[in-house]
């Protein structure tokens, strides 16, 4: 019986395992500089990594024989077993890697992560092949963007840091933090090492006669990441440009045009596509060689889904020029402002009121002729929706509330302020510095009175010593013992650790700042000191958190308290009823818990001043638009409509304004928050930038539901409502 054609597993048919095609001796190129080997086997094989990264399709190089196989996806590694690297566990792995960016919750909840600070979305596969010359090939493939919104965050945040795009930095600096934890068990028992880790590799690149080989690649967003890579590995590890290969496909830029001074001189090829707007993008220059042709059409097809025809070609270079100028913070701000202007009515001398350039006579009135009519489409269809859904969209409001209270209560929330910090800085590499290699997170300080017997302060130090994520416990006392008088330490040193009033104690701590451990400990530490000294004081900075966290949770709930009461206040004084007050509370406090229910859903952290603030802020602006809806809707009923015609005519009237007000505030936020790198501010933007979508959707929706639900009521709980119907 003849053979059954085997079906080709890879997109350019070559053969996984040659290795041979990367080693090639270096040449010289046209300009006379070494390179390394350009083949065609070589970018074969490079497209078929770029591809494998993107699908997580690794089964046809372990068939192959690359071994030691490591992925790293949204920050979660994950090492093939070298028994059986296509195992049950890898599966479920792959199972869910490719489920993840289809579902539409996935999605959706992927997209709500806006805080940068704790997203670790650096993501590649990393494998080894041993070469017939005795040395090792260490591929490093780097996924393009992905589905994860973090990918689109990081290829928008356009700044430089250090002469490199911020964005493909910070997703090359999470790669580089787990080096030490990728390891290559296989290759270590082979060569009789105890361990060998990825970061071990690259130490030995360091020498020309290395007998490793790096090999990285990638496509789009991988591509520049791999240019990163290599750039810090080169500068900042120092491995030698013979022991480094790379091959990119449709990079965009990723350094700054005066921060490196021979980009050509890297051992990198770029393959562009000259038509594509990508390698347009990003900074100013390419690191390596750029060779401009047209990718395969099975590489694009295995790479995005992304029909490439003239209309496309002429749409992106139409948008190229925009893209320069969105790099910053004002600009942000500023193109959300005209984003409002575009939206409605609104003339240049409004844009530049807003802006707070106004007053120039003769300027304000040729501004004036560039009033036009809204740019956004009707929305009759909203009001129409509402009118025939409002008992649907009652039950959605009623189970909204469930999980969205649930959620806005029990968010998370750090306290300690050098978490909002960018991981970049100094002060913050060194506490991690510090935690890593003394196991210590924290320090208390003891002030105890220095009439206290020397044999209590020993006997509490003991006592301080055996509380649970205490270290160490360090007094003058402690030190010399019960056999050693202090009268033998000099005077400058014991002036240090004891005055005429107090002696003081250091208790080191492995808990960190704010912790339910910590905060149990400092009440253990409290009660020993206590029963020693009622006078004594246990203080430094975890225990202010601790007693910050008590003063700001009572905060909370008394400004919130307030709020909701002098809002209710205002708005029955204002409608002049009973009842209205108590809906618009319930309906605005529902979107506030909406907003601030989906860090508790993501797993995201917030600064504990957030939820403070935010539930403020958007209370204010959701309560105008709430205002705003149901004025119209008592003077329409006043007026002798009926519910369903009131409020339609309400949603109507006020859609438009309650849209262009969402949309602005927005997009002015929205930008700010991709722009920061300090965590606080950056959650603290895109928290009301999500507000302000939140608040919309509830007002423009939820709200008429709920007053078409309560209109009887409503009607017999407000002054001057002489209706029939």
């Amino acid at each position: 019986m003849e053979q059954a054609e085997k079906k080709p597993t890879t997109l350019t048919g070559v053969d996984l395992s040659q290795t041979a095609s990367l080693l090639l001796p270096w040449t010289h190129d046209p300009w006379g500089k070494l390179r390394p080997p350009l083949s065609e086997e070589a970018l074969c094989m490079s497209a078929e990594l770029a591809s494998a990264a993107y699908g997580m399709a690794i089964e046809p190089w372990v068939e192959a024989g690359w071994r030691d196989v490591t992925i790293q996806v949204d920050g979660e590694l994950t090492a093939l077993p070298p028994n059986n690297p296509l195992s049950a566990e890898w599966r479920k792995y792959w199972v869910r890697a490719r489920l993840k960016p289809v579902s539409p919750l996935g999605q959706m909840l992927g997209a709500l992560r806006l805080s940068s600070s704790n997203n670790t979305t650096g993501k590649a596969v990393v494998m080894l092949h041993p070469a017939l010359d005795g040395r090792y090939v260490v591929a490093i493939g780097f996924m393009g963007t992905g589905s994860r919104f973090y990918d689109w965050f990081s290829n928008f945040r356009m700044t430089t840091q250090d002469g490199m795009h911020r964005g493909f930095l910070e997703l090359a600096r999470q790669f580089e933090a787990n080096e030490e934890k990728i390891s290559f068990p296989e290759t270590a028992e082979e060569l009789g090492l105890e361990k060998l880790t990825l970061r071990d590799i690259l130490q030995n690149m360091r020498s020309p006669n290395s007998r490793f080989v790096l090999w990285v690649c990638g496509h789009s967003q991988g591509a520049a990441m791999m240019q990163v890579y290599a750039h810090l590995k080169m500068n900042e590890t120092g491995i030698s440009a013979r022991n480094l290969i790379g091959y990119g496909f449709a990079s965009p830029t990723v350094m700054a045009g005066k921060a490196v001074r021979d980009p050509s001189a890297y051992p990198l090829y770029n393959i562009l596509n000259s038509d594509d707007l990508v390698p347009h993008c990003g900074a100013a220059v390419h690191l390596g060689m750029c060779l401009k042709y047209q990718a395969t059409e099975n590489l694009r097809k295995s790479c995005y889904n992304w029909k490439r025809d003239e209309k496309s070609v002429q749409a992106r270079l139409a948008i190229r020029p925009v893209l320069w100028k969105m790099v910053d913070t004002p600009t942000c701000i500023i193109g959300g402002m005209a984003l409002l202007m575009a939206l409605g009515r609104v003339s240049g001398a409004d844009f530049l009121k807003m802006l707070g350039l106004g007053g120039f006579l003769p300027l304000d009135r040729a501004l004036e002729k560039t009033s036009h009519k809204p740019l956004l489409p009707s929305v009759a269809g909203i009001s129409k929706f509402v009118t025939k859904h409002y008992k649907v969209l009652f039950v959605v409001l009623i189970v909204l509330c469930i999980p969205a209270f649930y959620g806005y209560n029990n968010v998370g929330k750090y306290y300690d302020m050098s978490a909002c910090l960018p991981q970049e800085l100094e002060s913050v590499k060194a506490n991690t510095k510090l935690s890593e290699t003394f196991d210590v997170s924290t320090n208390h300080l003891v002030l105890v009175d220095a009439d206290v017997p020397q044999k209590d302060v020993v006997a509490m130090t003991d006592e301080m010593a055996e509380v649970d994520g205490v270290k160490q416990v360090l007094s003058i006392d402690s030190l010399l013992g019960a056999g050693i008088p202090e009268s033998i330490v000099p005077d400058e040193i014991l002036s240090e650790l004891k005055s005429d009033e107090y002696q003081l104690m250091l208790i080191s701590s492995e808990y960190i700042i704010s912790s339910d451990a910590v905060n149990r400990q400092i009440d253990e530490l409290n009660e020993i000191l206590k029963k020693y000294d009622d006078g004594g004081m246990l203080i430094g900075e975890a225990p202010c958190t601790k007693d910050l966290i008590s003063c700001t949770d009572h905060d909370f709930e008394v400004v919130s308290l307030i709020s909701i009461i002098a809002i209710f206040l205002i708005i029955a004084l204002v409608l002049r009823s009973i009842s209205l007050p108590v809906i618009l509370v319930a309906v605005i406090e529902t979107a506030i818990a909406a907003n601030l229910c989906i860090p508790y859903y993501t797993n995201v952290t917030l600064p504990f001043v957030a939820p403070i603030l935010i539930s403020t802020i958007q209370l204010g602006s959701t309560v105008d638009y709430a205002i705003l809806m149901t004025t119209r809707y008592l003077q329409n009923r006043r007026a002798g409509a009926d519910k369903r015609e009131a409020v339609s005519k309400a949603v109507a009237s006020s859609a438009q304004s309650i849209l262009v007000s969402g949309i602005g505030f927005f997009a002015a936020t929205f930008g700010v928050g991709l722009y920061s790198n300090v965590d606080i501010i950056s959650s603290m933007c895109s928290l009301m930038a999500r507000g302000a979508l939140c608040s919309v959707v509830v007002v423009l929706f939820l709200l008429p539901a709920v007053l078409l639900v309560l209109d009887k009521v409503i009607i017999h709980t407000t002054l001057k409502m002489n209706v029939k119907n």
